[in-house]
């Protein structure tokens, strides 16, 4: 009952935190997101669920496009990792097999003049043995875009938990949740 309801409390937390829950098989990273950026672009975000915790480096592909007609095409991304949600009080929650936070996660950043950029930073497919609140490790990015000279784009807020880009590894499969 109390892993049913950790996981129902994972998922409630996902909802609030606006990140649509994919269908997907074992041994595949899968999701993305796509979030309105400025007047006219969108930054993309894949895969955006990790699957199987099996502590590698995975890849994350993150696209900044800017579909102005103004004539200016140059774009810049700035993606930052910040600590990962099984961190406290600047010590990881370690449970088997943990790496050390400090290589968990990784952004990056770039610029392009044909009004599309694409930044590779990459977060590590593991979380914690023990469960916790959010059903699994949350890794978040913060982001700064910028189009047309820096007069268009978009930024999170470090602020505010939950406004960067969010990557998920669940705490396990059970139940369906990986299917």
């Amino acid at each position: 009952m109390k892993k049913h309801l950790a996981l129902l409390a994972g998922t409630a937390l996902i909802a609030a935190m606006a990140i649509a829950v994919p269908t997907f098989a074992a041994d595949k990273n899968k999701g993305s997101d796509s979030r309105a950026c400025g007047d006219n672009g969108t930054i993309e975000t894949s895969p955006t669920f990790l699957w199987p915790p099996n502590h590698k480096d995975v890849d994350i592909t993150f696209t900044y496009t800017d579909d102005d007609t103004d004539g200016f095409s140059d774009v810049s991304l700035e993606i930052t990792a910040t600590p990962h949600n099984e961190i406290v009080d600047d010590e990881e929650i370690n449970g088997t097999g943990n790496t050390p936070a400090a290589t968990d996660s990784v952004g990056g950043a770039g610029m392009d003049t044909d009004g599309d950029v694409s930044v590779v930073g990459t977060a590590r497919a593991e979380r914690s043995g023990h469960k916790n609140a959010d059903g699994g490790r949350v890794y978040e990015f913060e982001y700064v875009a910028e189009s047309d000279m820096g007069t268009d784009g978009c930024m999170s807020d470090p602020g505010t938990a939950g406004d960067g880009i969010l990557v998920f590894v669940p705490h396990d499969c059970r139940g369906g949740v990986c299917q």
